[in-house]
């Protein structure tokens, strides 16, 4: 179907489970895909089956409980594409509390 061709996504937690289930999703729909993950696949490690695809996803390393290395890695990408369109926030941090009263350190 194709219906997201030249677009942009972003996936936190993309490298395995549901993050990866994502990435999987735009990459068919033409996306292409940056699959940020604390833990990243090993260089020799399959992580999108499909190679027609793996062409189109970009594996950085992030740790999204850490401020400056979100800007710094979300500044890259944005260099490097100019644009984000899709944005999947999939990361799982546990922090017990509303959206509205937590603080940047949370």
């Amino acid at each position: 179907m194709n219906r997201f061709n030249d677009k942009i996504a972003i996936v936190t937690g993309g490298c395995r489970g549901i993050g990866k289930s994502i990435v999987e999703r735009f990459l068919k729909e033409g996306a292409k895909v940056y699959a940020l993950d604390y833990s990243i696949p090993k260089e020799n490690e399959v992580f999108i089956e499909n190679t027609e695809l793996s062409k189109n996803v970009f594996v950085k390393q992030l740790d999204v409980t850490n401020f400056e290395q979100v800007q710094k890695v979300m500044n890259e990408i944005i260099d490097e594409t100019k644009r984000i369109d899709f944005l999947i926030n999939n990361a799982g941090i546990t922090r017990d509390n509303l959206l509205l009263r937590m603080n940047e350190s949370d």
